[in-house]
């Protein structure tokens, strides 16, 4: 009776061994299927992560491609109009500077913020040559940059064109509505009357015809300038087409010998 006693205590322990062994096993395993899940979240998470910077760089490289174009724009236009472009410097000017450009293209901005400030102190603001701003937003791939030229020209009507102008290419990545109210009211405008201009539709047509003078010149990237020789019926004869990002010196090449090629018709007409 006792041996039978111990073979069942001896067959208790054995199981109780059994099943503890079991639930250790299946822990260890509930472990080991716990990490391997976070492992696959954040390997999934890497990826999400990676295809975003992927996306990120070939909208980059696009915009690249697009302000470096030169080769597929068609031959240079002989003649252009300055019709209707906020203009600056001195406008007796026989040079001209006109600036086709987009208030949400990144290459545009850079102009602005680099180039810009050279031309301005050099030939602008010394009354070398007149400079025209003139729109051409690239609607495909900049949703806001149309109204934020619309915005531009609702801001000239307070005599604010310019102000809003820096202002929109400063904060090239806050062009929707309520950012271009903001920059409005920062500027001190009337806003009911910004508001109106703004939502009438004003100013579509004019900026739509610049598309159209841009397009029959053959320009189609931004930002594309023209520097030319002005006529007495406010058209411009060509001189030098020049797309995409350029640094300064490619415009003051392109102006000096303008403004040289002036000089000399000009001393040579008098004698």
């Amino acid at each position: 009776m006792k041996n039978f006693a111990k073979r069942i205590a001896t067959a208790i322990s054995m199981i109780t061994l059994a099943l503890t062994y079991a639930q250790s096993i299946t822990a260890q395993k509930s472990q080991k299927t716990a990490a391997e899940l976070r492992v696959l979240k954040d390997e999934i998470k890497y990826l999400k992560q990676g295809q975003q910077a992927t996306q990120q760089e070939l909208r980059e490289i696009k915009e690249i491609l697009e302000a470096r174009l030169p080769a597929r724009t068609p031959s240079q236009p002989a003649i252009i109009s300055m019709r209707g472009g906020p203009t600056l410097g001195n406008k007796d000017a026989p040079i001209v500077l006109i600036d086709f450009s987009d208030y949400q293209c990144p290459f545009c901005g850079k102009f602005v913020r680099e180039t810009m400030p050279l031309l301005d102190r050099e030939y602008i603001k010394t009354g070398k040559i007149q400079y025209v701003f003139r729109d051409l937003p690239l609607e495909t791939i900049h949703p806001n940059a149309f109204e934020a030229a619309e915005a531009a020209r609702c801001a000239g009507e307070q005599g604010k064109y310019w102000e809003m102008h820096n202002r929109l290419y400063q904060s090239q990545d806050a062009l929707e509505t309520t950012h271009l109210s903001i920059n409005a009211q920062a500027l001190g405008l009337e806003m009911s009357e910004f508001t109106k201009c703004l939502t009438s539709g004003k100013y579509e047509s004019e900026v739509r015809h610049d598309i159209a003078d841009a397009g029959n010149a053959g320009i189609q990237v931004t930002p594309s300038f023209v520097i030319g020789l002005v006529s007495q019926d406010q058209r411009v004869r060509v001189l030098k087409l020049i797309t995409g990002a350029q640094p300064y010196s490619a415009f003051k090449v392109a102006l000096d010998s303008a403004l040289a090629a002036v000089n000399q018709e000009s001393a040579r007409v008098g004698n």
